[in-house]
């Protein structure tokens, strides 16, 4: 597939997913966080306050409500723990729960953790990213955990799940100025040096607010950007497209044949252990010889009697050496005969098939079908790349605050703006009032 065709199902993608059901939500969500951020009369209603000689101030009771609840859900960092389903699996348990602890703190995520809390009490859903920085660890890579803005995630609108794991698809779409993106992505600079804006020519704002009204300056307000020497940069639209594919694989029965070197310790080992077992044997035949020979001697034994015993103890030497040579034997066919389970992809199974030594060592094989995450990322017109991902979850996490068994939540502001409105409503009429009774009125006849 064209990589111009692939960037132009991103966007078609992103216009198909914005339904009014998605701009509904956004609006809802972006009217509650602008009560918390004190943006709660418009220009309009200020302007009929003020002409009726009313007060035109607000009483922000949501912003401490808020505040109150993110205290108590990120006062401690959450702490990972890995359970082993056995006894045995306590140490790889362990050692998962180690590096998940390294990886929240190579990612901040204290701090990562409080944006993602407040995004879902004020905007109903907070997300986190689960991702890999190749760059990182000096190019060994690290896995890493990030902020979504939630107003940039376009999610599959059948989904019912408060996980999103029946989502069809999750699209983020960004915009972001060609030089952040060549920085982010250095080895795509002429890929997205040559890509042109589908929205306006690469200079727009998302914003739905009027900013004239508003008391705070928001992500989508911004509408401009410029590159080191002064210069306006141009804005592109990102998109990074996450879909379910299903892939076969193929489930390989392989007999591992014992390299040479591994022959030669089980040979050594098994001569050690015969020659211990054979002197160890050799002294208890002499210890009963001597015995026997000493009853015989005081008269305590006849001396047919002392080589039937002898004869018999022989006889056990014996049948001891011959089970510690069957049980090398059985180990080494063991080990010859040792079979490993290998996971192919149907790919690599049908390479590897050409080669005869592979096919001799197939013991058993069985072919099934699993999920596998793709990751499209386009900038503009221009399609990046595309990746398969070793999971079977998407890895964008959502935190929503009140699951309504759709990709819209609803956040704890909304219920809440009602009852602001009137709380602001009260206090300006009852200051209208005590104003109003505390100056002396005077009645003009006219004549």
């Amino acid at each position: 597939m064209a990589a111009n065709k692939l960037a132009q199902e991103n966007r078609d993608l992103y216009l198909k997913s914005n339904t009014s059901d998605r701009q509904k939500w956004e609006t809802d969500s972006q009217q509650a966080y602008d009560f918390y951020l004190n943006d709660q009369l418009t220009t309009e209603e200020k302007v009929q306050l003020q002409e009726a000689g009313m007060p035109d101030f607000i009483v922000n009771r949501i912003a401490p409500v808020v505040e109150m609840m993110l205290y108590f859900c990120t006062d401690k960092s959450p702490k990972w723990q890995a359970v082993g389903v056995e006894g045995s699996d306590a140490d790889l348990a362990h050692m998962h729960s180690a590096i998940s602890e390294y990886c929240w703190h190579l990612s901040k995520g204290q701090s990562l953790y409080s944006q993602v809390i407040r995004d879902s009490i004020v905007k109903s859903v907070g997300y986190m990213q689960v991702d890999i920085d190749p760059n990182l660890d000096r190019g060994r890579g690290e896995v890493i955990f990030k902020r979504v803005e939630p107003f940039d995630v376009f999610i599959d609108p059948m989904s019912t799940d408060f996980l999103n794991r029946d989502a069809g698809f999750i699209l983020i779409k960004k915009s972001m100025s060609k030089g952040v993106l060549k920085t982010q992505l250095p080895n795509f600079a002429r890929k997205i040096a040559s890509a042109t804006s589908y929205e306006n020519n690469g200079s727009f704002s998302l914003s739905k607010r009027n900013l004239d009204e508003s008391y705070s300056i928001q992500n989508n307000d911004i509408d401009s950007t410029y590159k080191k020497n002064a210069e306006s940069d141009e804005i592109l639209d990102y998109y990074e497209r996450y879909s379910k594919k299903q892939v076969q694989f193929v489930n390989c029965l392989i007999q591992q044949l014992p390299s040479p070197n591994e022959m030669k310790e089980l040979q050594q080992q098994v001569a050690t252990e015969m020659e211990i077992a054979i002197g160890e044997l050799s002294v208890e035949l002499e210890e009963l010889n001597r015995s026997l020979l000493l009853q015989v001697n005081e008269g305590n034994m006849l001396e047919e009697r002392a080589k039937i015993e002898y004869r018999k103890k022989e006889l056990e030497i014996e049948s001891a050496i011959n089970e510690l040579q069957t049980k090398s034997q059985a180990t080494a066919e063991e080990l010859k005969s040792r079979t490993v389970s290998s996971i192919l992809s149907r790919k690599e199974f049908d390479e590897l098939v050409k080669n005869r030594t592979f096919v001799k060592n197939l013991v058993d094989h069985s072919f099934y079908w699993e999920a596998r995450v793709e990751m499209s990322v386009s900038v503009g017109d221009k399609h990046l790349y595309s990746m398969l991902l070793n999971t079977q979850e998407y890895p964008i996490v959502p935190f929503p605050y009140l699951h309504t068994g759709t990709p819209f939540p609803m956040s704890c502001v909304t219920p809440l703006i009602g009852k602001q409105r009137e709380i602001n409503k009260a206090h300006q009429i009852m200051l209208h009032n005590a104003n109003l009774a505390s100056n002396l009125r005077w009645m003009y006849s006219r004549r």
